[in-house]
C-alpha cells in the first residue's frame, strides 16, 4: 500500500508541475485546469501519509515535501477565484441606463433547434449586441427577423459545430 500511495503522490506532483511548462501541446494544457480537484486529491493523499505511515524514509519525506509544494502552488493559483480574495471590479449601479451597453451571448449549439426560445430570450433582454455561437445556416435563417431591429450584422455560419 505504501508503494501505491508513493506512486499516486508522484503522479499528482507531476500533474501539478508539468503544467508549468509553457508549451501549447494539449497534454500540458489539460493538466492546468482541474486545480481544485487536484488540490482535494493531494490533501487526501497527504492526510493518508500522516495517518498510515511515519515519515522515517528520506524518499517519503521528499514525496511529502513535493505534496506540500503542490498544495502551496495550487492554493496560490486558486486563491484569486475565491470569495476571500480582493475583488478586481466593483459592481456599479447604473444611474444612466441610456449609457449602458447590454451584450447577449449564447452558445446555441447548431444541433439545437429551439429557435423561438432563443428569439424570445433575446427580445426579453433587449440587448445592444448579440453574439450567437456555433450557428449554421438553419440558425442564420431562423434569426433573420432580428435584422429589422439589428440592421448591422455579421454572419459566419458553419456546418461543423
Amino acid at each position: 500500500m505504501e508503494i501505491f500511495l508513493a506512486v499516486v503522490s508522484i503522479l499528482l506532483i507531476i500533474s501539478v508541475f508539468l503544467s508549468l511548462i509553457k508549451v501549447d501541446f494539449w497534454i500540458y494544457k489539460i493538466l492546468e485546469y482541474p486545480r481544485l480537484q487536484k488540490l482535494a486529491l493531494i490533501i487526501i493523499v497527504t492526510g493518508c501519509w500522516f495517518f498510515f505511515w511515519p515519515m522515517q524514509k528520506l524518499s517519503y519525506q521528499i514525496i511529502l515535501g513535493g505534496l506540500f509544494l503542490s498544495i502551496i502552488y495550487l492554493v496560490y493559483k486558486i486563491w484569486p477565484y475565491t470569495i476571500l480574495s480582493k475583488k478586481e471590479m466593483r459592481r456599479v449601479k447604473s444611474t444612466e441606463p441610456e449609457n449602458e451597453l447590454k451584450i447577449f451571448s449564447a452558445n446555441v449549439f447548431q444541433d439545437n433547434q429551439e429557435y423561438s426560445t432563443m428569439l424570445q430570450q433575446i427580445k426579453e433582454s433587449d440587448p445592444d449586441l448579440i453574439f450567437l455561437l456555433e450557428t449554421n445556416a438553419s440558425w442564420a435563417n431562423a434569426v433573420k427577423e432580428l435584422e429589422k431591429d439589428y440592421p448591422y450584422t455579421l454572419l459566419a455560419p458553419f456546418e461543423n459545430t
